[in-house]
């Protein structure tokens, strides 16, 4: 018996009009998002991190050079993303099936590694260099400090709408916080001369910087491994098939997402009878759309006959009755 696609369309199939489903349905999605690469929002990040990053060497202040490379990384990611984006509405292909979703896990990945390597680098170059005759002079590095601030403050990626991750860009990279953190470590130097104000926020800022980098790679990681999402609950959803009349048994269950939209499954489903099917199969279909969004499966129906299998999840090996909710 063939395997069934419960959507309505195959992952290479184009409708009648010329334009893939999914590509549609991948335009749908990231229209919320237009804000965030709205044309002079990653620019100007990116231009305010790098003229950062040049006037704290100038200064040698190395808290608003922590900060100027977080707004370069904040800017020149969000440019990334913005590619990733119209990559990723491009519709499936013979040889990419999935099509290019994935494209902004990447740009997350590199942005997290990124992220950790510069930490890395600049908290090791911080605690090495050399501390004498450390003295800020004039009213640059206040005024630096408070265009950091400024910029820092607006550091705000718009939230995506009905998405429960709400983010396209790691949240340790938009957070205002950092920004006011760095700019009272500039200033205190600047208003004490007590260089060790300047190095200890820096200090700060590049941990969490990297701590929040080391973190934001599980996801993309995850994501990339096709690993089960976390949203969904593996065993209660195989509790939930296994209570459906005419189910038998269940084996080869597999669920993942494509960026964290789209959720697919694929699983082989023991029925009772051939004719039970495809009221079965419609059962499934709303069974897994609306009680886990999961709004792609295919599923190999296998009755007695077909039953030789190797491994097999019945109704005996999980519990029926729901504890846990």
């Amino acid at each position: 018996m063939e395997a069934t696609c419960c959507h309505a369309h195959s992952r290479i199939d184009v409708c009648q009009s010329g334009e893939c489903p999914v590509s549609r349905r991948a335009t749908r999605v990231a229209a919320p998002h237009a804000a965030l690469t709205s044309p002079g929002w990653p620019v100007a990040f990116a231009t305010a991190g790098l003229f950062e990053v040049g006037g704290a060497l100038l200064l040698e202040s190395w808290v608003l050079l922590a900060e100027g490379m977080r707004q370069s990384l904040l800017g020149m990611g969000a440019i990334a993303m913005h590619f990733a984006k119209r990559l990723s509405a491009r519709g499936p292909t013979e040889r990419l099936s999935f099509g290019f979703g994935r494209a902004k896990v990447l740009v997350r990945l590199l942005m997290a590694v990124t992220g950790v390597g510069l930490s890395v680098a600049l908290l090791i170059l911080c605690l090495l260099h050399d501390p004498t005759n450390l003295e800020p002079s004039g009213f640059a590095l206040p005024v630096l400090a408070l265009f950091a601030l400024a910029m820092g403050l607006q550091a705000r990626e718009p939230a995506r709408p009905g998405h429960a991750a709400g983010r396209l860009l790691p949240a340790f990279l938009s957070g205002p916080a950092i920004g006011a953190l760095a700019a009272a470590g500039s200033l205190a130097w600047w208003g004490s001369a007590w260089w060790p104000a300047d190095r200890i926020a820096a200090v700060l800022v590049l941990l969490a910087v990297g701590y929040g980098s080391a973190k934001a790679m599980w996801s993309p990681l995850c994501e990339l491994m096709s690993a089960c999402p976390q949203e969904v609950d593996m065993l209660r959803l195989e509790r939930r098939v296994l209570t459906l009349h005419g189910v038998t048994c269940l084996h080869d269950l597999h669920v993942w997402s494509i960026c964290g939209e789209q959720r697919w499954l694929s699983a082989h489903i023991g029925i009772g009878c051939s004719r039970q099917w495809p009221a079965l199969q419609r059962e499934l279909q709303h069974l897994l759309r609306h009680e886990f969004g999961i709004g792609h499966a295919t599923l190999q129906p296998e009755p007695p006959e077909y039953r030789a299998l190797a491994t097999t999840r019945s109704r005996a090996d999980i519990p029926l009755d729901d504890h846990s909710h």
